[in-house]
């Protein structure tokens, strides 16, 4: 609650009192961030509480506050007084006291019956600095919060790593006894409950019940994204899935009676103890028979959108959001379809007026916006100095926040004019909210941040909402009625003052009552805004005719909404069904990737047959010619997925299934699913036995190393492998190969020929760790573009559109899009962990067998020649497929858009459009570049030095790839903090570039973008040092005449690299025969998590190669080897 909170937002709290007349509406001031250690409002209640002037101030103004509003009392949530790990001093126990009893005294004498509460912990540790039996005698009731028992920071504590339900009733009756001692009422307690669960990553998921170790918090929630915690829709959404479909294996949760807590296990490893009905119900029965006062609640917007827990709670039926929203939305609520809409509008942004912040600091740019809103982008207003990357954030509601914002107006295209600014936001975008600058700033301008002479920029967003609202609609020639089938819902005179130009809209019309407001200060048009159950179409100087708005304003254009928009985009098509010979059979995960156009009938098919789940992969040959040498590539039979758990070694197989996630095309396009116990798991049909490095990537190995030239096209710089060693070699028995190792365990297998210790390699019968059960769908589309082939043929997806637009309905415009939502499918799958660790071990242990062919035959430059091939052909892999993509989409698109130009009103056309661009902008982050870690402070000058050289290279790059324009939206973060950073290892600061790329993306990128998606959240620079004296004393200016090839570099880290989980490696310790190396930071694998590259190609080329999901496989050498690349 800052300078930067709209009034509005108080005043729409306690209006609820006018639909509920016996609602009483409390604010609550406080909480566990606001008393934070390190932050300025961790001193606010002492530093209040210790002073007779600052109390008596402060309960003033709260009453003065509460009556401007209208709310009916106070609740103080001080998280903790006096306790000294929560920079709280001794004197803070009575200041407490006296703090209440100014407020009560002070309410008192208002003249209203003002209610007070304050919230009190349930642990001893906080509560002991509480005066109960005094601060009681001020406050109606106290809030106990009798949730959080337990969580990730029980490891520090006496308690110990274990995992326990933080929600226990056994646990809650001994936590409130702690009350009964000092005699606290029961009827002036409020029960919490929690609305959500404490989620633990277990350290030995075979051990899974209460007492059991965890190894650290859980994955994050996909919406909560808070590691240790699932809000109450995201623990719904698990067991919905695990229960909802034939392909999902069934979540049943263990009640614990007597703890009245629920809890399961998902993921493998992943544990949450939550409640429902059942122990909600305990608790109210407890609380009942003892005789509290009420409950607490937190928080209440966790619930999913059945109300499923208000519902448990209260023990009685919720009014639903679908509910509400199957009835006609414009009439019974039109405020709710106002702020569907606003997206476009931005009627509720604004840009933050208080001091200027640092831009680079996520969490003041957070603050200066405040909790319900999220950073869209940010105004220079004169704040940017040399020594400050300043200005003033531009701020969103964060349900509604638009995307991909941008400044306009410096370039007017006047060379002559510099200093000239004519702010105009192009079609399909809005000036939200009329925000303008003689500055502008970020995050994309189409300029520069220098002062206007004359005129204004603007801040313009562009929204798929305002293609629901006016769809179709347009302004007519001056003078000219509107075209047969639409009507005028609107005239703006300012380019036609004679006759004006009417709006005209399809027939029947979704805007209604439209009309020009001016506000209410005259020409100034200082508040020109529409009111709450209105839409605001468009801005003008005139509008109507009345008289024109002075300073640069406008008058706003504002029509009452009477459809609601229109559902999401849905991706639910079966491909295998759709297209025969899409998917691979079973028996042969690569059948389908020559898929040919003669599979391209419609007729339905059905693969998943039970017999079908019983076929062997068995061996195949595959021949390979180069000139007129033919050789064989034999590959090894490998368990279908009906064995995939019953086959020999079948205790290595990773027990997880990849699904294709059916329902919204939006969001993660993979469902990852643990799969059943025993040698047949149930509910398999679907996926397939999958090899995460394909044969046939193998083949095109074969080919290249024995031609000579690369998949690419080009020419390796080393000669070919020798053709008497692919003829009399490759498949002939070496008594020296076969006795060597087994190949990937001490079970597996020991071939004696070249050809069978590498194929093994990439799994087996006898070898099945690298194999995944993966949806067919993924299977079939992966393969394809592995094969340097499409994942949707061209042609067919451009067919899907066309039948689409001309059937107009739910169903086409589902298949089009599942068409090409396969293609993200694919990408997302190559950043799967489970995915990456297992293609990373493939490629070693290919490495490996190839240095053993190596050394017992009479071959050379094998090894050389996989390392070259792999990093050409995946390079090959990424450029095709993004063409590809972009291809498909537009191909999508182009019926759409030519239907539209038409004439034509299609119902279906703002969510496959919408849809579509979204996809075209999957990596389209406004801000990029790796954020830079500082981890040396001997020099200042140094360092300057340093970011100098390292932003002149950035430019550089863009400038010799035409993309100087992307400098703008450049993100050259620099995290510095003496205490925390210098001298930090690399595992230090990947800890803290997690915690940091939790909130930043959001901050960054605006609400419901995906940290996955960008790099800038994947990776990120440390520079200790070592490297800073290697940029700026080793290496040449870069700008200078010397040059000196491969000095100069930084330490790159990846945020998503773990150390080998010990838990997936249980009784199979022999499966990755990595050899140790010599120990760096502890670790002695290979891959450290972390590599050494040079400074001046970090920032552009380094970056973009690193989209590629296995990039970091393919880019890494160990230190102290510099990747040169």
């Amino acid at each position: 609650m800052d300078s930067s909170t709209p009034s509005s937002l108080f005043k729409d709290a306690t209006n609820l009192k006018s639909i509920k007349q016996d609602l009483s509406v409390f604010v609550s001031i406080g909480g566990w961030t606001f008393s934070d250690n390190g932050t300025a409002t961790q001193p606010v209640f002492g530093d209040i509480a210790a002073d007779e002037t600052s109390r008596q101030t402060f309960a003033n103004n709260v009453v003065h506050f509460m009556k401007q509003y209208g709310f009916d009392g106070l609740d103080i949530d001080w998280e903790y007084p006096g306790a000294p790990d929560r920079g709280g001093k001794a004197e803070d126990t009575a200041n407490y006291v006296l703090l209440l009893k100014t407020l009560r005294s002070t309410f008192d004498a208002s003249g209203s019956k003002f209610g007070l509460t304050f919230t009190a912990p349930s642990s001893y540790w906080y509560l002991r600095w509480f005066d109960l039996p005094n601060m009681i005698k001020y406050a109606d009731w106290i809030n106990v919060m009798t949730y959080d028992l337990h969580g990730v920071w029980d490891a520090s504590n006496p308690i110990g790593s274990i995992v326990q339900g933080h929600t226990n009733l056994t646990e809650i009756k001994l936590a409130m006894d702690l009350f009964w001692r000092v005699e606290i009422p029961p009827s002036q307690l409020a029960l919490g409950f929690g609305f959500y669960g404490r989620s633990f990553t277990l350290a030995d998921p075979s051990c899974n019940t209460p007492g059991c170790p965890f190894s650290g918090a859980s994955s994050p929630g996909p919406c909560s994204t808070t590691g240790g915690m699932l809000a109450y829709y995201e623990i719904q959404a698990v067991l919905s899935q695990g229960s909802s479909g034939k392909k999902r294996a069934a979540i049943t949760p263990t009640h614990d009676k007597e703890a009245a807590v629920n809890y399961f296990t998902f993921d493998g490893d992943q544990w949450v103890s939550y409640d429902d009905e059942v122990t909600f119900k305990q608790k109210v029965d407890w609380a009942d028979s003892i005789g509290f006062g009420g409950a607490l609640i937190w928080a209440s917007d966790l619930d999913d959108e059945k109300y499923s827990a208000h519902t448990g709670l209260l023990a009685r039926s919720i009014i639903s959001t679908p509910t509400l929203q199957s009835m006609d939305k414009a009439l019974s609520n039109p405020q709710a379809v106002i702020d569907d809409l606003s997206t476009f509008t931005g009627q509720k942004c604004f840009v933050y007026d208080g001091s200027c912040v640092n831009l680079n600091d996520n969490t003041a740019m957070a603050n200066a916006c405040g909790s319900d809103f999220t950073v869209v982008g940010w105004d220079d207003a004169g704040c940017g100095k040399k020594n400050c990357h300043c200005g003033k954030p531009v701020c969103c509601p964060r349900a509604s926040a638009p995307k991909n914002c941008q400044w306009r107006g410096q370039n007017t295209g006047n060379p002559g004019a510099s200093s000239d600014c004519s702010g105009q936001c192009l079609p399909g975008e809005i000036n939200v909210n009329s925000i303008h600058s003689k500055w502008g700033g970020g995050f994309v301008n189409d300029g520069d941040t220098d002062k206007c002479g004359r005129g204004d920029k603007v801040f313009c967003c562009p929204d798929p909402d305002y293609a629901q609202a006016n769809n179709g609609c347009s302004y007519a020639a001056c003078g000219a009625d509107c075209p047969s089938g639409t009507s005028s819902i609107l005239t703006k005179y300012d380019n036609c003052w004679a006759q004006g130009q009417n709006y005209c809209c399809p027939d029947p019309v979704e805007l209604v009552a439209c009309h020009w407001v001016s506000g209410t200060s005259g020409h100034d048009c200082a508040n020109a805004v529409c009111n709450a159950t209105e839409v605001q179409i468009d801005r003008a100087t005139y509008g109507d005719k009345s008289f024109a708005c002075d300073w640069g304003r406008s008058k706003s254009a504002c029509c009452t909404v009477q459809k609601a928009p229109p559902p999401p985009a849905t991706c639910s098509t079966g491909l295998c069904t759709l297209w025969p010979g899409f998917c691979p059979d079973d028996d042969d995960d690569e059948s389908a990737n020559n898929w040919s156009k003669r599979d391209l009938d419609l007729t339905p098919a059905i693969y998943d047959t039970p017999s079908g789940l019983e076929k062997r992969g068995g061996s195949s040959k595959k021949p390979i010619r180069a000139g007129d040498l033919l050789f064989y590539l034999i590959f090894r039979a490998y368990p279908p997925i009906g064995r995939l758990y019953n086959a020999a070694n079948s205790y290595q197989v990773l027990r997880r299934a990849l699904w294709l996630r059916s329902g919204w095309c939006s969001g993660s396009s993979i469902q990852v699913e643990d799969v059943g116990a025993g040698k047949k798991p149930q509910n398999m049909t679907g996926l397939q036995s999958e090899h995460p490095y394909d044969k046939q990537i193998m083949s095109a190995f074969a080919t290249a190393a024995s031609t000579g030239i690369l998949a690419s096209g080009g020419i390796a710089p080393i000669a070919p492998i020798p053709a008497a060693f692919w003829r009399d070699v490759w498949n002939a028995s070496n008594n020296a190969l076969g006795a060597r190792p087994p190949v990937g365990s001490s079970r597996g297998a020991q071939p004696d020929t070249p050809n069978d210790r590498i194929t093994e390699a990439l799994g087996s019968t006898r070898y099945p760790y690298p194999f995944l059960a993966t949806d067919a769908e993924i299977n079939g589309a992966k393969g394809r573009v592995m094969g340097l082939n499409s994942a949707t043929d061209l042609d067919r997806v451009a067919d899907l559109a066309t039948n689409a637009v001309n059937l107009d309905t739910d169903e086409a415009a589902d298949a089009l899009l599942s068409s090409i939502r396969i293609w993200f499918s694919v990408f997302e799958y190559y950043r799967f962990g489970a995915v990456r660790m297992r293609f990373n071990i493939v490629f070693n242990q290919v490495d490996r067998q190839m240095s053993f062919v190596e050394q017992d035959t009479s071959i050379t430059n094998l090894v050389s020649w996989w390392h070259l091939f792999n990093d050409d052909y995946m390079r090959h892999v990424e450029s095709l497929a993004q063409r590809r993509v972009r291809m498909a989409i537009n191909s999508a698109l182009e019926p759409y858009i030519q239907a539209r130009a038409a004439g034509r009103n299609l119902r279906t056309y703002d969510r496959v459009v919408t849809a579509l661009r979204e996809a075209l902008q999957q990596d389209g982050h406004r801000i990029w570049g790796l954020v830079v870690y500082r981890c040396t402070y001997k020099s200042d000058a140094d360092w300057d030095e340093f970011i100098r050289r390292l932003r002149w290279c950035a430019r550089r790059s863009l400038e010799f790839y035409q993309g100087l324009d992307l400098m703008d939206s450049l993100g050259l973060t620099v995290l510095e903090d003496r205490s925390r950073f210098d001298g930090a290892t690399t595992s230090i600061i990947r800890d803290h570039f997690r915690q940091w790329a939790e909130t930043a993306v959001e901050a960054e990128q605006g609400a419901g973008a995906r940290a996955r998606d960008s790099q800038r959240y994947r990776y990120c620079i440390q520079v200790d040092e070592e490297a800073l004296e290697s940029v700026v004393h080793r290496a040449p200016a870069p700008w200078g005449e010397i040059r000196v090839n491969n000095v100069g570099y930084i330490n790159l880290i990846s945020k998503e690299w773990e150390p080998y989980d010990p838990v997936e490696y249980e009784d199979q310790e022999e499966v990755v025969e990595e050899p140790p190396e010599e120990p760096i930071e502890g670790c002695t694998l290979h891959d450290v998590g972390w590599m050494k590259v040079l400074y001046d190609r970090v920032m552009v080329s380094k970056y973009n190669y690193l989209r590629n999901g296995m990039a970091w496989e393919y880019e890494y050498r160990r230190p102290p080897q510099l990747s040169l690349r």
